[in-house]
């Protein structure tokens, strides 16, 4: 199988996975504000409370959890694949089980997970402010108030499928990135770009691009060390599927070049 088509089946498997996990993390968030409203029946009286209600834990468990998953599940594939396409000297030290993986991988839930934990928490807590508001400027009783906080809040498959893919494709990409750093030998990376349905005109423009993978990829003035990198912004990373293939990188007589 070569590195695209695992990346591309991997993506699928993570679409899927993360939005049953996301679904049900966003429903669990808001159902101690939707357990309040049935018993008071008062829209106004839930309202007021509703910020004390909400709670974060479901999304930030299920965040831990898709990280891992991800994240190791790119790292194995990632490893097999680099171990059956190089030479053995290549891939000395390179191995699934790694403390240096294991690190980086914690690092960027605390940082980058943290953030979009927060992210999406506070999206929530926004749309819930604004389903209230609108069934109490329209009279729409306790039962019009919860179809909004289900509706609103993201209960809908588009919500809970766009973090899934955008988060599959930063975690991933940023486990192949870290993994190609160990590596005993120079490696260059290629920009992939998927996505049929809403491109961006300057992924397409970067697809097929190859560059060392020290430098970084120039998407739209926003330097990426790869798809998914946290640095481009939601511009770049909002929905997007484009991957980061890699290779060894070679001397002018086909020789693999060694750090």
């Amino acid at each position: 199988m070569t590195q695209e088509e695992f990346d591309t089946n991997l993506q699928k498997y993570l679409e899927t996975y993360g939005y049953r996990l996301f679904s049900k993390a966003l429903k669990q968030s808001i159902q101690p504000i939707i357990d309040a409203l049935n018993e008071s029946e008062s829209v106004a009286f839930t309202n007021s409370i509703a910020g004390m209600l909400y709670t974060g834990v479901p999304i930030s468990n299920a965040m831990q959890t898709f990280y891992n998953t991800a994240w190791n599940k790119q790292s194995r594939g990632y490893v097999k694949w680099l171990k059956a396409n190089l030479p053995p000297q290549a891939t000395i030290g390179v191995g699934f089980e790694n403390p240096i993986m294991d690190a980086a991988l914690k690092d960027y839930f605390n940082t980058i997970g943290g953030q979009h934990i927060k992210d999406i928490n506070d999206t929530s807590l926004k749309r819930i402010q604004t389903a209230f508001q609108r069934a109490l400027d329209n009279n729409e009783g306790f039962r019009g108030a919860e179809k909004r906080l289900i509706k609103e809040v993201g209960m809908t498959k588009t919500r809970a499928r766009l973090i899934a893919r955008t988060e599959s494709v930063m975690i991933t990409n940023a486990a192949k990135f870290t993994q190609s750093e160990l590596m005993p030998i120079e490696m260059e990376k290629t920009w992939l770009h998927d996505h049929p349905k809403m491109p961006r005109d300057w992924h397409i423009a970067l697809s097929g691009k190859t560059i060392d993978l020290d430098k970084k990829f120039n998407a739209d003035g926003k330097m990426m060390k790869h798809p998914g990198d946290p640095a481009g912004g939601i511009e770049n990373n909002a929905n997007c599927k484009c991957t980061m293939l890699t290779k060894a990188k070679l001397d002018k007589e086909n020789n693999i070049i060694y750090k």
